[in-house]
């Protein structure tokens, strides 16, 4: 049984953020009811459905949120254990994929091999039937993280731990975050010639983040909460962000998402970086991030209509890069997924078309957007 929860958490339902999971749809979809004061001052509830729909991703548009209720699921518990592979076999590249040089020899070995195939067959079985689906490629890194799980853990089983990370791990993990906010402080008074300084701070950072990431070697059961937030004191590192939903169309073989346009879409970026790495140009210096999501109900949500699921994918960077080359990145990147998106369409329930579109709560303004 579903239950009811009045929420103060106003801020990600306004612009449609999102969780991860192709089963799982944004957090307006949660909404059943919305209290707000309006231009009048007057005090407004909105509780009908099809008004809903509007006003439970209106940007605040309406007035200012003083409540909400939320439908919610009963409380599961998380079989979680990460892991650090391969990016090669994280995501597997389709056969036709460009390969970086730092990868080659491994995928000249791997391509159309049986553990190629396991590969491919592990991403899709992660992506289609695991409660939680995200993957993490830091910039340069040999490995991926895989962060993908079920709910299907029962409390105090083997593994089990009520409180997760623990009260040590959570101090160490808010520590390191903020020295890392300082040290990207200290890149950017530094003043350093910028491909020496987009070089060290990515080859820092990313090497940092992959190796505090946990990866353990038996599941951890823990309430699931607790597992959609595994990293303390993320706020404490400011970044730049572009995320970006893609629609993902019907396969041909199947009832089901086609996901070779995920792993187009990861693929393009990493060759784009290691493309600019030529030109000594770092624009991304901290992480490539995919989920997988569903569609929405909410009128404004960028995954409207998106019946067989969404790409959510985003490029990171500390503050401190260089404006232009940023936006210069942004722009590559979305030309790059907007490509991909027209080669592989997708169409709503009645068969219209859908394309990528922007997550309203993150950098899109600099896009310079095809009509």
């Amino acid at each position: 049984m579903s239950s009811w929860s009045k929420s103060p958490t106003v801020d990600p339902i306004a612009p449609v953020c999102h969780g991860a999971g192709i089963k799982s749809k944004t957090i307006s979809d949660l909404v059943h009811k919305i209290q707000f004061v309006n231009q009048n001052g007057d005090v407004q509830e909105v509780d009908d459905p099809e008004q809903l729909k509007s006003a439970a991703g209106s940007f605040g548009l309406m007035g200012v949120v003083t409540g909400l209720w939320l439908k919610l699921d009963p409380m599961s518990y998380a079989t979680y254990q990460p892991f650090k592979t391969s990016v090669l076999d994280a995501i597997p590249p389709t056969l036709d994929e460009a390969m970086p040089k730092d990868f080659q020899d491994k995928w000249d070995k791997l391509k159309g091999t049986a553990e190629y195939l396991n590969a491919v067959k592990r991403f899709e079985e992660a992506a289609l039937n695991d409660y939680y689906a995200e993957w993490f490629w830091f910039t340069f890194q040999d490995e991926a993280w895989v962060n993908t799980w079920k709910n299907d853990g029962v409390r105090g089983a083997e593994g089990w731990q009520e409180v997760y990370p623990s009260n040590l791990d959570s101090v160490i993990q808010n520590a390191s975050t903020y020295l890392a906010e300082l040290m990207n402080q200290l890149f950017i008074k530094l003043n350093l010639w910028e491909p020496v300084a987009g070089w060290l701070q990515t080859t820092i950072l990313t090497a940092t983040s992959m190796r505090v990431l946990p990866a353990p070697e038996n599941p951890i059961i823990t309430p699931l909460i607790n597992t959609l937030h595994f990293q303390h004191g993320i706020q404490n590192m400011r970044v730049l962000d572009c995320e970006l939903e893609i629609p993902l169309p019907k396969a041909a073989d199947h009832d089901g998402p086609n996901l070779d346009k995920v792993r187009k879409a990861w693929w393009a970026i990493i060759n784009y970086v290691y493309d600019l790495k030529k030109r000594l140009d770092f624009p991304m210096r901290l992480t490539l991030e995919m989920r997988l999501t569903h569609d929405s109900e909410v009128h404004l949500a960028p995954q409207k209509g998106n019946r067989w699921g969404t790409c959510s994918i985003e490029v990171l960077t500390p503050l401190g890069v260089p404006a232009d080359s940023w936006t210069r990145f942004m722009n590559g990147v979305y030309k790059r997924w907007k490509k991909i998106d027209d080669e592989y369409p997708a169409t709503d329930k009645d068969g219209n078309r859908v394309v990528l579109r922007p997550h309203w709560a993150k950098q899109w303004q600099e896009l310079t957007i095809d009509k």
